[in-house]
C-alpha cells in the first residue's frame, strides 16, 4: 500500500497536475472574458466591410485607458434587452450634436462625408451646412454608431446613442472565411 501523505514526491506530482489542470481551464476562460474573443457576425449591417457569417477577432483591451475614435468598428451590448451583441461603426463622439437629414449624417450641424477607403486614418470629413437641425446631443460617455450598410442597419438612428460601458471591444480583423481574412477598417 502506498502512503501518499508521507511520500513527498507523490504529493508534489499531484499538486503539479492540479495546478496544470487549473491553469488549462482558467487561462482560456480569462483570455476570452477579459482580453480577446472571436465572434461570429450574424448581421448584414456592416456589409461590405464585414459579411454575414464572418468570424471577427475582437480586442477587449483596445479601450483600456483610451476612448473609441470616429471610424472604429466596435462590438457592444445594445441599449435594449437582447442576448446578442451588435457590431457598428463609431460616427459620433461625446459632446457632439448628431442628426440625420435627407439621408445624410450631420455632426454639429455640418454634413459628415465618409471616405470609403477605410484604410485611411482620417475617417470622413465634416463640411459646413447652413442651419442646425433637430437631433441628439451626446453625453460625456455616449457614442453614436451606425452600420456601413445603412439601408438595413438597426443602429443609433433607431435606439439612440450607446454608453461607453456598453462597449465590449474593438473589432481588429476577420478570421474566417479564408477569403475575408484581414484587418477590419
Amino acid at each position: 500500500m502506498i502512503r501518499w501523505h508521507k511520500d513527498k514526491k507523490l504529493r508534489r506530482e499531484i499538486v503539479s497536475w492540479a495546478i496544470t489542470i487549473a491553469l488549462a481551464i482558467s487561462l482560456p476562460w480569462a483570455t476570452t472574458t477579459y482580453a480577446f474573443q472571436a465572434t461570429r457576425i450574424e448581421q448584414l449591417s456592416m456589409f461590405p466591410t464585414i459579411h454575414d457569417g464572418d468570424i471577427v477577432f475582437l480586442s477587449k483591451l483596445s479601450y483600456l485607458g483610451a476612448n473609441p475614435k470616429r471610424g472604429d468598428i466596435i462590438i457592444f451590448e445594445p441599449p435594449y434587452k437582447s442576448d446578442k451583441a451588435l457590431i457598428k461603426r463609431v460616427i459620433g463622439l461625446p459632446g457632439e450634436w448628431m442628426s440625420f437629414e435627407n439621408g445624410q449624417i450631420l455632426i454639429n450641424g455640418k454634413i459628415f462625408v465618409e471616405n470609403n477607403d477605410h484604410t485611411k486614418t482620417d475617417y470622413g470629413q465634416i463640411f459646413p451646412k447652413v442651419q442646425m437641425p433637430q437631433g441628439t446631443r451626446l453625453g460625456d460617455d455616449e457614442y453614436y454608431v451606425t452600420g456601413d450598410n445603412r439601408d438595413v442597419s438597426y443602429d443609433s438612428r433607431a435606439f439612440g446613442p450607446i454608453k461607453r460601458n456598453e462597449i465590449i471591444g474593438k473589432a481588429l480583423c476577420t478570421l474566417w472565411p479564408v477569403n475575408h481574412i484581414g484587418l477590419v477598417k
